[in-house]
């Protein structure tokens, strides 16, 4: 009876949490590095989401872990400044077809496990 009082309170401290994948890895388009923009991971039940920057090596690392599974990936353009919007500052240029922008309609799908995974987007 003792050795089920620990595993409970063992449980109640530690969680009984399922592995994370943490995720990184770099996105390309046209075999160039993407300098800018976002990665978003939506399960595929839609239940679960993570996100990154893309930065200027064409590397990112998602913000928060998933749960291991499937996920449908969409790479998309950064925000504009408020500047950009107002025409007082360039647009960046965005060249990635917008088949890759929404989760729902892009054709990537990755599959993250539990622990480290490093994930590289090719956009074609």
């Amino acid at each position: 009876m003792k050795h089920i009082y620990i595993f409970l309170i063992c449980l109640f401290v530690f969680g009984c949490g399922k592995p994370a994948a943490h995720v990184s890895g770099t996105v390309s388009y046209k075999g160039t590095p993407l300098d800018f923009g976002a990665v978003i991971f939506v399960s595929k039940d839609k239940m679960t989401s993570s996100a990154s920057e893309i930065d200027a090596s064409g590397a990112f690392r998602l913000m928060q872990p998933l749960p291991p599974g499937e996920y449908n990936v969409a790479v998309v353009p950064p925000e504009l400044t408020p500047e950009q919007s107002d025409g007082l500052a360039p647009k960046p240029k965005w060249d990635v077809p917008g088949k890759f922008g929404s989760p729902e309609n892009s054709p990537i799908v990755k599959t993250v496990q539990a622990g480290k995974n490093t994930i590289d987007i090719v956009l074609e």
